[in-house]
């Protein structure tokens, strides 16, 4: 429309403007996402060596067999299991006599 010439180009590089700051934005948040994707790829949370293989770690605290080995060094080793199982005998004997 005739007249309103100043205002159309006015409103035209104020729509350049704010097109350059959104296009901006979406570079900053796809930036942004991939690295945070690439942060969670490599952070391990795990006491796992970087090298040890994820079946080794698969969800379980700990194997049967390290927490019997575990039970075993914190009790004092075979001499404490030794012991045990004279004290669960003893009384059986005593309830025998």
């Amino acid at each position: 429309k005739p007249g309103y010439e100043t205002q159309q180009a006015e409103w035209e590089a104020q729509y350049a403007k704010a097109h350059e700051r959104w296009e901006a934005h979406q570079k900053q948040m796809q930036a942004a996402q991939a690295a945070d994707l690439e942060a969670a790829e490599t952070t391990s949370y795990s006491s796992a060596p970087e090298g040890a293989s994820e079946t080794e770690s698969s969800g379980t605290l700990a194997s049967d067999e390290a927490l019997a080995e575990l039970r075993r060094k914190l009790t004092g080793g075979d001499e404490a299991v030794a012991d045990d199982a004279v004290a669960e005998d003893a009384p059986a004997e005593e309830s025998a006599e």
